[in-house]
Order: structure tokens, then sequence, then C-alpha cells
């Protein structure tokens, strides 16, 4: 579920046109919504489309004035544009910027789903998105759609090979009735990921860390006993001990290098004498080598040793020191300092994963999930039952896609095979199985979404945490995706990404 939900939006970057003609971008996403709203009915397919882009350019703006993390696997966060120098959010800014994402794609379904939406194409110069990230309303140098979302499906950003190019710019493609299923689906696995972060809600928990983390700006002081000359004066002396012993550690291993290769020598000559005299005579000459480059490693190693017990006494001489003005008192403190704000996204996200859930934005969650499912069987039954050959996004067996994808014979069943697998479990068909709990039991996940309650991470681990959701019976397996795996040449995720 993750890659493709990281991915969502980058698929979605090359709907934005209608049929017999290019989609005018010129003037941004909003302005081609107000074009295409003078007749929703006959644009409805190209509408909903753009309504899902023109969210995702809605979540860039808002990201674009913080400083955001991008560490979380998410939609819209894994596209933050950067933001260093600039303020950090509030403790409320993730849950906020997925509620709003929620009601644009609620929009953009509305428009989806009118009668005929599935009759209707267009097409796109995938070189014509752009996203105003900076709301001016000017395409500005890092606003374009492929460069904004092509990292996303793979590092550099090179996403397709198109003809043996990498430069997508000029390719255009078709979208069709069975595209609009495929952008259906995909809309409901995005609102499923904007349902559960508002699920749990990481807000209260986001606030109590910045309350806590403002006792840290007027801390108490203690008294410094120690002359600040003094301890500057011991560690100078004590990291001229480490030159010194780090000169000797390269003198050693200087010298060794001969004398390992004299023995690598005299070794060769060895295995290679004929007689029993001349090989005895060889390694009394290769014992005392030996013996001499051993010595020499374990004055090195006792030297290296010496090395390490000065660096815990060089830091706690430091840990005496105030901070320089830089901040920096050396040791693990200064090592780590960069590291605060990824260890607050992890204590925020893991906390958030442990309180009690919203039961009603879960159930949501569940029903966009099912609803993905759904219109991702009626996304290959018509995929299946077109006859065209024109420019495809995702080609049936018979087709060609402009984008250079070939999907191996019974793609389609494979993964509709997946799919039901996670019906099964959000159904309770299937359990979850889990290594600690007794054979033929697992996790009724139904259960859990019917009655959900706060689950501990240890509780988790270990399992008890979920007893109260465990039952006998038939359990979801691994061997369907494997097989879908092995299907696509171990490219499950990259096709999970493309198939939803």
């Amino acid at each position: 579920m993750r890659f493709h939900l990281w991915g969502a939006a980058t698929c979605l970057a090359i709907l934005a046109g209608q049929a017999g003609h290019a989609a005018d971008l010129t003037q941004g996403l909003a302005a081609r919504i107000a074009t295409l709203e003078q007749d929703p009915a006959q644009n409805a397919f190209e509408l909903g489309a753009m309504r899902v882009l023109r969210g995702v350019e809605t979540g860039l703006q808002t990201m674009n004035a913080v400083q955001v993390e991008t560490l979380v696997p998410l939609p819209l966060l894994r596209l933050a544009p950067g933001g260093a120098g600039k303020p950090p959010p509030q403790p409320g800014f993730v849950n906020a910027l997925f509620s709003r994402f929620a009601t644009d794609l609620d929009t953009a379904r509305a428009d989806l789903t009118r009668p005929g939406a599935e009759e209707q194409s267009f097409t796109l110069r995938l070189g014509d998105l752009w996203f105003d990230v900076d709301g001016n309303g000017a395409q500005d140098p890092g606003e374009d759609g492929v460069q904004i979302l092509g990292p996303l499906f793979v590092p550099g950003g090179r996403m397709i090979t198109v003809d043996g190019r990498t430069d997508l710019a000029d390719v255009v493609v078709r979208f069709d009735a069975a595209d609009q299923a495929w952008l259906l689906a995909y809309t409901h696995a995005l609102s499923a990921t904007a349902e559960l972060v508002q699920a749990f809600d990481a807000t209260r928990i986001a606030e109590d860390l910045a309350q806590s983390r403002a006792l840290l700006d007027n801390l108490p002081s203690l008294p410094y006993p120690y002359p600040p000359e003094e301890v500057r004066a011991n560690v100078k002396a004590l990291i001229a001990q480490q030159a010194v012993l780090r000169d000797k550690v390269n003198a050693l291993y200087a010298e060794m290098g001969p004398l390992q290769d004299e023995a690598a020598k005299v070794q060769a000559q060895r295995d290679a004498a004929s007689d029993d005299a001349t090989r005895q005579a060889l390694q009394v000459q290769l014992d005392a080598l030996y013996t001499q480059i051993d010595e020499m490693g374990a004055r090195a190693s006792d030297a290296q040793m010496q090395q390490m017990a000065l660096d815990s006494e060089i830091e706690g001489w430091l840990a005496k020191l105030p901070s320089a003005p830089d901040g920096d008192s050396g040791g693990l403190q200064a090592e780590l300092a960069g590291w605060e704000p990824t260890a607050a996204m992890i204590y925020v996200v893991l906390t958030a994963l442990q309180q009690q859930p919203d039961k009603q934005h879960l159930t949501a969650a569940r029903d966009h999930w099912r609803a993905m499912v759904a219109a991702n069987r009626d996304f290959w039954q018509r995929l299946e039952a077109e006859t065209d050959d024109d420019r495809e996004w995702v080609p049936a067996s018979q087709q060609t896609s402009a984008l250079g994808i070939t999907l191996p014979e019974g793609t389609g069943a494979a993964w509709l095979r997946v799919l039901e697998d996670a019906s099964a479990v959000l159904d309770g068909q299937l359990l979850v199985m889990h290594p600690l709990m007794p054979p033929d039991s697992g996790i009724d996940v139904s259960a859990y979404f019917d009655d959900p309650v706060a689950i501990d991470l240890l509780g988790a681990i270990h399992g008890v945490a979920f007893y109260r959701y465990a039952k006998q019976g038939p359990r979801m397996s691994a061997s369907n995706w494997d097989r879908f795996t092995q299907l696509v040449g171990g490219r499950g995720f990259a096709f999970a990404l493309l198939l939803n």
C-alpha cells in the first residue's frame, strides 16, 4: 500500500487534457478548472482529474510556507518542496493538510462519478503540467510537474524509458474509460490515507512536545567549578597525545605492509617447494615473519585502544565546559544535534499510533479501501474490453503503452487476487497472522475497525495488544503477492504503484 500511495500523485500528473486537443495549462491548474467548469457534464473526467491535481498543488503551496520533514511515507508529505530556513509548522499542520486534501478528493470524485464520465476521454502532453508551488500565478524554475513528481517513481525521476529516451516532456497519453476507473480507485486509496491520518490525529501530541521542548529554552543553571583555562589546557594536552598515538599506529601499519608482502611471497615459495628440507626452512622463515607481524599488530591495537580511552577523557573534560558560541560542545550531543527534528517526528508518529483512534475516520478509511478494490475490478474489466490502441496509459495485452510499459500476460488476474486478499482481511474473512500467537490463530482486522482501542507498541510486538481481536480460522498468506511479484519480474512494488 505504501508505495502506490507515495506515487499516486505522480501517476495523476499525466491527467489533464480533453479529447481531440491538448489542455491549455499555461495559466495553471486553477484556470483550467475554471474553463472546464463551464460545461462540467461534458468535461467530468478531465475536471475530476484536474481537481485531484489541484489538491496536490494546494498541498504543495501549504507545505512551501513552512519547513516540513519529508521522512513520513505519506502522499503530499513525500512531495514537500523543502522549506529550509522557514518557520516550523504548527502542531495541527499535518491534520489540517490531510483534511483539506480529503475534501479536495471528495470534490474530484463528485466529477469522476457524474453520469457519462466513464465514456469520456482526454489527452495530455506531460511537459505541459506544472504546479504553482509558490502561488504567484507564474511558472517558475522548480515547478515543472515531471520534475516534482518524477522522483517518486525511481531515484532521479527517470520514470520510464520511451523509445530509448528518459525525457518524458513530449510524451502524449490518452485516457479513456478504463482509466476513469483507475483514477477513481486512486482517489479512494489517497482518501483512505487521509482518513487514517485524521483517525490518529497527532495534533495534541505535537502540542505537548512543543510545550515540553520550551522548557529547554529556560533551564536552571549549575555552576561550572572547573576553570575553563585549565580544562582547555588539559584537552589540548590530550589531543597532542592522540596525535602521537595516531602517528605510531600509522608507522606500524606502514612497516607491516612490506612484511605481509614478504610473508605472502615466502608462503608461495613454501607451497611450491619440492622437498621437505626446503619447505621446513621456508616455514621457519614464515613463522618468524608472522611473529613479527603479530607483535606489530598487537602494538598498533594497543595504541588504538589508548586513542579510544583518550577520546572518552577528552569528552569528559569538554562536558565540564559551557558550550561554544556555535552550540558545539563536542561528543555525542554534537554528533546527533542535527537529528532532533527526525527524532521528534518519530516520537510524534509512534505516540500518535498508540492513542485511541477516531472510529468515524477509521470506518471512512475502510470504506475507501473497499471502494478502491471495487473500482480496480471495474478498471480491469473495462481494460480487457477495449479494442483500440491509442497512446495507452495502462495497456491491455493487445495494446501499446505511450510510456513503453509492458504488462506480462495474466497481470490483471494476479493483481486482483492480491486485492481480493486485502478485501477479505477488511471484511473479516481472512485473519492476519502474528508470529507469537498460537497456530491457526490470527487477528480479525474487521473486529478492530468495529471496536478500535489504543494499541501499545510493545503490546503489538508481543501480540497481547491484539488478543481481544484474535480468532481461529483461515489466515492471509503472502502467496498471491509472491506470485504477482514473480510474474512482474520481481518488481512487485513498482507495478503496485502503477496498478493501485
